[in-house]
Order: structure tokens, then sequence, then C-alpha cells
């Protein structure tokens, strides 16, 4: 009889992870030698050249803040999102989304397109929307915009600028917020926590899975 043959293992996400840390204290090595700059371009032209190993993402998204995307960063990325239906994400510093609305990936329960106080701009089914770094800091600016650009218009007149029938259904959204309590005859001043509240659950906060970002100060030696 002859020796069996033995099947080749294939490397798992924890196998690619160590691998991956590895690397990033052989950065962090680097980055303390010769600069920040240098390291950047060589390890580019590196992964370039397939010399790199430095794992693809399999899902498409947008980095608002933090440092640059570390391998780890990319693994966990890849394996959360095996998790969830829709394929995107948003890095923030310490953490990213996965997954859900836009409404919850971007902190944006009024899917604003922009405002001051946004972090950066992250694409939705329709069009770009603004960022925040939490998301009670995208309720007080859409609570800002609301009240210092339509506070004394009736609620019917401001959704007919804020959600125009060019890309909404307009009449069925104005129903919507009807059925939730809002006189669409009132101004938007005297009911603005109605308002928001019936906005929200009609923009649709369906949440995702949210993973944390590990830096390279805090890989294990």
């Amino acid at each position: 009889m002859g020796s069996a043959r033995t099947r080749p293992v294939r490397p798992g996400p924890d196998d690619a992870r160590r691998v991956a840390e590895r690397r990033e204290h052989g950065v962090l090595a680097m980055q303390r030698a010769v600069g920040n700059r240098v390291v950047t371009a060589f390890l580019q032209r590196q992964d370039k050249g397939g010399g790199g190993g430095f794992p693809k993402l399999t899902i498409k998204g947008v980095w608002v803040a933090g440092e640059a995307a570390s391998a780890i960063d990319v693994i966990d990325i890849n394996e959360a999102a095996k998790q969830v239906k829709t394929k995107r994400f948003i890095a923030y510093a310490t953490y990213v989304k996965l997954g859900g609305t836009i409404a919850w990936r971007a902190n944006n329960p009024g899917n604003l397109r922009g405002a001051p106080t946004a972090i950066g701009k992250a694409p939705g089914a329709v069009g770009t929307f603004a960022v925040f770094e939490t998301m009670d800091d995208g309720r007080a600016a859409q609570r800002a915009l609301y009240l210092n650009s339509y506070g004394t218009a009736k609620v019917r007149a401001a959704v007919m600028k804020l959600t125009p029938p060019s890309e909404n259904d307009t009449e069925t959204y104005l129903k919507r917020l009807a059925a939730a309590g809002v006189d669409l005859e009132k101004p938007v001043a005297g009911q603005i926590d109605t308002l928001m509240a019936a906005i929200e659950a009609n923009e649709g906060m369906v949440e995702g899975v949210l993973i944390a970002r590990r830096p390279r100060s805090a890989l294990p030696e």
C-alpha cells in the first residue's frame, strides 16, 4: 500500500492575523528608524510587486478618522463582512461600522447631505451623506439645520425641500410623518422633537456590525 497523501491545510483568519501582526511590528520598527513617509513608499512598492502580502478588502468603505488602515483592520473587516447583508463600511478612529443603513453607519439619523460638524462623507443608495463622529453629533446637526433653516416653515414645505420628489417618494414620506403625530401644516420649531423622531424612524435606523480597531501600538509583542 502506498503512503496516504495529506491534504494541504489552508491558512485561516487567525493565521492571517498572526502574519499581519508580525508585519505591523516590522512597520513600527521601520517607522521609528527611517520615518513614516519612507516606510509607506516602501510598503506600497512591495505590495504592488506581490511581495508585501498586505490583505485586500473584500467590501467597499471609507476611512474618516484615525490612523491609516493596518493589515489587522483589513482582516477584521473582511471577517465581519461575512455577517452583514449590505457590503459597506465606515471606519472611525477606534471602531468600524459595517452593514446596516447609511443612517446608522454614518451616525446620521437625518441622512443629512452635509453639515459644518461632519467629519467626512460616505456614499449611500443615492448620492453621498455626511458622516459624524457620534450619533449625538448627527442628531445635533440635524436639529440645528431644521431650526436654523426651516424653524418657521411649515413641516410640509420643509420636507419638500429636504426630501425632494426628484429623489424620493415625498408624498408617502409626508403620510408617514403625519401618522407619527407630526402636524404637516404647523411650523417645524414647535414640534422639533416629534419631527426628528419621526424622520429618524422613516429614514431607517437599521444596525449592522460594529468592530473595534486596534492601533499598531496595541498589537501584542
